[in-house]
C-alpha cells in the first residue's frame, strides 16, 4: 500500500471547508467576516472631505433618490437580503430561478441573494446569469427591473461613478 505524504501544517486560522448543505449560509458568513477593505467612499464617512468627487457624490445622492439603498445597503452596500430578480419587470432570463432551484417553494422563484456593491468594478460580468459586461449596462439593467423607473443616461452615470468608488483593497 502506498503511503501519502503529509501535507503542510494546518494553520489554525484557515477557513473551514463548506458544508455540502447549505453553500449560501456558510458563503453569507464568510462574506460577514471578511474586512470590507478601504476605499474612497469608506474614506469619506471616516471624514476626509475630499475623498470623492462631485460627481461621486452625485452618484451617492442619485443611487439614494432612485431607492438603490432599499436593498443595496450595510456596510458591504448589499450582501444582507435576498430579493426578486424583475421586481417591477420581468427579468428577460428566467433559465435559473434562484433560490426556488433549492426551495421548490413558488414565492422563491426569481429570488436571489442581493450582492455587496464593495469592488463592483472588478466584479464583473454582473448578476446571477452574467448577462452584463459593463458596470453602466447594469446599472440601467436594475433601473428598468427593479427601481420603480428606468433610469436617465446622467443618473447611469452617476451612479456607475459612485459604485466605482467603492473599488478598494481587495481583503486577502
Amino acid at each position: 500500500k502506498a503511503r501519502v505524504p503529509k501535507g503542510p501544517p494546518q494553520d489554525e486560522r484557515r477557513i473551514e471547508a463548506p458544508p455540502a448543505r447549505p453553500r449560501a449560509q456558510w458563503l453569507s458568513r464568510e462574506a460577514r467576516m471578511a474586512p470590507p477593505g478601504q476605499n474612497a467612499h469608506a474614506a469619506k464617512r471616516q471624514g476626509e472631505t475630499n475623498a470623492l468627487n462631485d460627481l461621486e457624490k452625485q452618484g451617492f445622492i442619485t443611487f439614494h433618490q432612485v431607492g438603490c439603498q432599499n436593498c443595496h445597503n450595510g456596510p458591504y452596500v448589499g450582501g444582507g437580503m435576498f430579493q426578486k430578480a424583475g421586481l417591477v419587470r420581468p427579468w428577460p432570463t428566467v433559465k435559473d430561478q434562484g433560490r426556488y432551484e433549492v426551495t421548490k417553494k413558488d414565492q422563491d422563484r426569481m429570488v436571489f441573494k442581493v450582492p455587496s456593491l464593495r469592488n463592483i468594478e472588478k466584479t464583473w460580468p454582473y448578476f446571477h446569469d452574467g448577462t452584463e459586461a459593463a458596470l453602466d449596462d447594469a446599472v440601467r439593467k436594475m433601473g428598468e427591473h427593479q427601481v420603480e423607473r428606468p433610469l436617465t443616461d446622467s443618473e447611469i452615470k452617476n451612479i456607475a461613478a459612485w459604485l466605482k468608488s467603492l473599488t478598494g483593497e481587495v481583503p486577502a
